[in-house]
């Protein structure tokens, strides 16, 4: 590891506990788009069992903009299988900590399965109040959909003296996270909707038929 790396790194671990106990934010955003192929950033996504999906993990800068970050992704693994991913190094960064992938995986929680870390960072000023941007794309199998309201892929700080973001005066940051939902297909709600329909059509005739 060449200087230039030892010291943006120590500046990440430096701040590590501050990142993950909060501190003041400066309208970066860290969001999830579940559909990159359409336009804008899509939060939820209708999926089927066994379908493949692409999730792109994606910062946007704030007034004082971003010189480094480490963000890990945390995912339901109970709705989706871990296939591969790609880290990349947007424009206005100078390098990789780890160039090529996060593709640390590991089970951090009952149900929960983690990718750690893509980062990146620069010696000189980074993006500063721009449109998002990919930091990287994660490749998911769907193993299953629940509509239950708990987020199924999540960006954070979650790999202490690792993961964190620091603006373009090397202050940290704790940016706002928009997590990503996979939800289950139209027409299997549909019939759920419809057999609870028929049931209740049934039971409706038997009351009748009784009195």
């Amino acid at each position: 590891m060449n200087n230039a790396n030892r010291i943006v790194r120590w500046r990440l671990v430096g701040a590590a506990a501050t990142l993950l106990f909060g501190s003041v934010a400066q309208a970066q955003i860290l969001s999830i788009d579940m559909d990159p192929l359409t336009a804008g950033i899509q939060n939820t996504l209708t999926a089927t069992v066994g379908q493949n999906i692409n999730v792109d993990i994606l910062l946007q800068a704030g007034g004082t903009g971003i010189s480094s970050y480490g963000v890990s992704v945390q995912f339901d693994n109970t709705e989706l299988g871990y296939l591969g991913d790609v880290e990349l190094l947007p424009a206005g960064f100078q390098f990789n900590f780890s160039p090529g992938s996060g593709g640390l995986v590991k089970n951090v929680a009952p149900g929960v399965d983690e990718v750690k870390t893509f980062e990146a960072a620069t010696l000189a000023n980074g993006p500063v109040n721009g449109l998002p941007f990919v930091i990287g794309t994660i490749n998911f199998n769907v193993v299953g959909v629940a509509d239950d309201g708990l987020a199924d892929v999540t960006p954070g700080f979650f790999v202490a003296g690792v993961d964190g973001m620091f603006d373009n005066n090397g202050a940290a940051l704790a940016p706002v996270i928009n997590p990503g939902y996979v939800i289950p297909e139209p027409t299997t709600v549909s019939g759920v909707v419809l057999l609870l329909g028929f049931a209740g059509f049934r039971v409706c005739r038997r009351i009748c038929a009784a009195a």
